[in-house]
C-alpha cells in the first residue's frame, strides 16, 4: 500500500511539469508538426505558404524551392508569392524586401503595392516611383474614402475610428501634393535640360 501512494504522490507533479514544458514548448512543436506536414503534401507549396502566412514569418518562405519549369528563367513565382502573402497579412512591407522578381513571377513593387492598399499605409506607396507611386497612391485615397462611407453608413458610426480615416486622408493627399510638385518640378528640370541641348 505504501508503494501505491509513492506513485500517486509523483503523479501530480509529474503531470504539471510534463504540461507546463509541452506548453511551453508548444508553439515549436506544432511548427515542426507543420513542417513535417508539408514535405510529405501533395500541395507542398501552398502548405508552406499557408504555414508562412499563419506564422508571420517570411523566413519560411525562403523553404519554397524553385519549380522546374523557372529554373531556366531564374525566378520562383511561389516564393515570392509567399513574402507577398506574409507582408501583406501583416501589413508589413518588410518581407517584400525578399522578393527576387523575374520572368514570370512577382516584383517587390507589386508587393509593396500590395500592403499598402491593405493597410491603407500612404507612406508605403512612398517606396515605389513614377506612375507605380502614383497608382498606389490613388488606390489608397479610394481604399481609405471606400472605409469612411462603410463608417458613416453605420446606425452609430464609430467616431474614432472616422477621425483616425480621416487623419488618414489628411496625410495622403500631403503625401499625393508632395508627389505632384516633385514630379512637377522634375518634368520642368527635364524640359530645361531638352532647350539647353536644342
Amino acid at each position: 500500500m505504501a508503494k501505491t501512494k509513492t506513485w500517486r504522490s509523483w503523479l501530480l507533479p509529474v503531470a504539471v511539469l510534463g504540461t507546463a514544458w509541452t506548453m511551453a514548448g508548444c508553439t515549436n512543436l506544432t511548427e515542426g508538426a507543420t513542417d513535417m506536414a508539408c514535405a510529405f503534401s501533395e500541395d507542398s507549396v501552398h502548405c508552406k505558404q499557408e504555414s508562412a502566412v499563419q506564422s508571420g514569418d517570411p523566413t519560411k518562405c525562403d523553404k519554397i524551392g524553385q519549380k522546374a519549369e523557372f529554373k531556366d528563367v531564374g525566378s520562383n513565382p511561389p516564393q515570392d508569392k509567399c513574402y507577398m502573402m506574409v507582408a501583406a497579412n501583416k501589413e508589413d512591407p518588410g518581407a517584400c524586401d525578399r522578393i527576387k522578381g523575374g520572368i514570370g513571377s512577382y516584383s517587390k513593387e507589386d508587393c509593396l503595392d500590395g500592403v499598402a492598399k491593405t493597410a491603407s499605409k500612404p507612406d508605403t506607396c512612398g517606396k515605389l516611383s513614377g506612375a507605380a507611386q502614383q497608382t498606389c497612391m490613388g488606390s489608397v485615397t479610394s481604399n481609405i474614402s471606400a472605409q469612411i462611407q462603410a463608417e458613416n453608413a453605420k446606425p452609430y458610426p464609430d467616431q474614432a475610428k472616422l477621425d483616425q480615416l480621416q487623419k488618414q486622408m489628411q496625410d495622403t493627399n500631403k503625401m499625393f501634393e508632395t508627389l505632384s510638385n516633385t514630379m512637377k518640378a522634375n518634368q520642368d528640370m527635364q524640359r530645361g535640360i531638352i532647350q539647353n541641348i536644342k
